[in-house]
This record gives structure tokens, sequence and C-alpha cells, in this order.
């Protein structure tokens, strides 16, 4: 049986006739990869969210204003980003629990 999971094959980890190799250079390459991704992805949401980057909201020593609009598009532009990323983790998620009930 061939294995048919490229994100295994990704992670070091292809499974091939009923036999599991690990390639450790790969695996660890692959968990630095998706570790700096997580912390870009984390670190631009962040930075949204200080900035109030295309919120709709500004501020100053006198008044703060919102744009509820703009503030209802910020938040549909970010709600879809944070979909998006919890969605590749479920996917990987899926894929480990395939993996795992998989007989080898």
């Amino acid at each position: 049986m061939r294995e048919s999971s490229s994100t295994m094959r990704r992670m070091g980890i292809p499974k091939e006739d009923g036999v599991i190799t690990i390639d450790t250079n790969k695996t660890k390459n692959f968990f630095d990869e998706m570790g700096k991704q997580i912390t870009r992805q984390m670190k631009e949401f962040s930075e949204d969210l200080d900035e109030g980057r295309g919120a709709g909201i500004e501020a100053n020593e006198s008044q703060i204003r919102i744009d509820l609009h703009k503030t209802g598009n910020f938040l549909e532009r970010w709600g879809k980003k944070m979909e998006e990323f919890a969605d590749e983790l479920e996917d990987l998620s899926k894929e480990f629990d395939n993996n795992e009930s998989t007989p080898y």
C-alpha cells in the first residue's frame, strides 16, 4: 500500500508497503517551517489589531473616530484570515488522525 499523504511525505514520514521511514531532518525542517508560519501569522494579526490598519479607527488626544463600515470590513477580512489559518491546522490534524488509524 502506497502512502498517499503528501503532508506526511513533506514531514519526512512516508509509509510504503507497510513500512514507515522517518527522515528526522525533513521532520525537523517541516516543524520549523510550520512554527515560522504560525509566528508570522500571529505577528501579522497582532500588528493589524495594534495599528488598527484598515479598521476605520482613528484616535488622537481629544477624539476617537470609528468608521463602522471600515471596521466591519476589517473584522470580516481578519475573520477570514483566522478561518483560513484554522482550516489549515484542522486539515493537518485530520491527516494525522487518518494516518494513525491506517493499519501498517
